[in-house]
């Protein structure tokens, strides 16, 4: 092979795997943002971590105004001070059951929408 096909092939290669690598970068961060610090730390740069804390922040600051909530939902929200996912999640779903006319329906929704951005309501 001369040095140009050699070059060539190695260009195809990158390409092709490019994707992959891409892919398997942002699971890695997917699984650090998820939790899995201990694990994860030596394969994610310092830079992606404050990426990934900035992209927490954001997404903790994500406010509830475009969500489709049930009016009962966003009643009890209101009511509550409850603005963003970051105030969502500082609440127990015991909090959340006191509040009248907030049952397992409204608690479930609040659920699917914080599991849709990888967080939990806390049970107590």
């Amino acid at each position: 092979m001369t040095e140009e096909q050699v070059k060539k092939a190695r260009e195809d290669a990158e390409a092709l795997i490019a994707p992959f690598m891409k892919e398997m970068h942002d699971r890695m961060v997917d699984f650090y943002m998820a939790g899995f610090t201990d694990c994860m730390r030596e394969y994610v740069s310092e830079e992606d971590l404050s990426l990934v804390r900035l992209k927490k922040d954001a997404i903790l600051q994500k406010r509830l105004d475009q969500s489709d909530f049930s009016t009962r939902l966003w009643n009890t929200l209101r009511a509550m001070d409850v603005y963003t996912l970051g105030d969502i999640i500082k609440h127990s779903q015991l909090e959340y059951m006191k509040y009248r006319n907030f049952g397992i329906v409204c608690l479930g929704e609040l659920q699917r929408y914080a599991r849709k951005y990888g967080y939990e309501i806390k049970e107590v």
